[in-house]
């Protein structure tokens, strides 16, 4: 199913940082849609803390 973005809610981000262990870090973009969250997109991907750290500036 894909969920577009609708420019009349509020646009949320969300960062998932694994801290540098195994499991991958994401990135979420969302919007609420009453009790539920639709998610718009994401990224999984795996990385240093230092490469994240780049990544997210």
């Amino acid at each position: 199913m894909v969920l577009l973005y609708d420019h009349t809610k509020p646009l949320y981000i969300s960062i998932d940082n694994s801290h540098g262990g195994s499991d991958p870090n994401a990135v979420i973009v969302m919007q609420p849609d009453g009790v539920y969250w639709n998610i718009i997109d994401y990224i999984e991907y795996n990385s240093t803390p230092e490469d994240s750290a780049w990544f997210l500036k």
